[in-house]
Formats: structure tokens, sequence, C-alpha cells
């Protein structure tokens, strides 16, 4: 199974990837972490509950997450809430 970014599950749920991580915080996958990056943007740290979908990102150029297919499902019954 591959995992995606939140880019990238965005680009497929029609969202940017400030959206989706905001809808993955919603979701308690992940929270602010209280840093901002040099673009004035949170940063973000996996929860336990995260965990079961993701993992943190080893890729050199994302501070992000990755996650499973799943958590489009999950997004999409969050947003018709």
């Amino acid at each position: 199974m591959s995992r995606k970014s939140a880019r990238l599950l965005g680009y497929e749920l029609g969202m940017n990837a400030h959206e989706v991580n905001l809808a993955l915080e919603e979701l308690g996958y992940i929270e602010k972490s209280g840093c901002v990056t040099l673009k004035g943007t949170p940063t973000w740290d996996i929860t336990e509950e995260g965990k079961l979908h993701g993992e943190p990102s080893h890729h050199p150029y994302s501070s992000g997450a990755i996650w499973d297919d799943d958590v489009i499902d999950d997004i999409k019954n969050l947003k018709n809430e």
C-alpha cells in the first residue's frame, strides 16, 4: 500500500494541503506542534490515533506525515457531516 502526503490526498479530494491538515486535525490524526515553518505555517505532530493511519515522512524535504488511502474516506465522511 502506498502512502500519500497531504498535498497528494488534497489533489484527490479537491482540497489544498492546508485544508487536508485541518481535516486531519479535526479527525484527531495530527496536532499542531507549537512550532512554525519559515513561511509562518504550523508544523504538525502525528498523534497515536494518526499512527494507525500513517507515519511521519522520512523524505528529506517533508516535515509532515504520509497517509494510508483509508484517510481519504475518513475526510470525505467528515466533510459530509
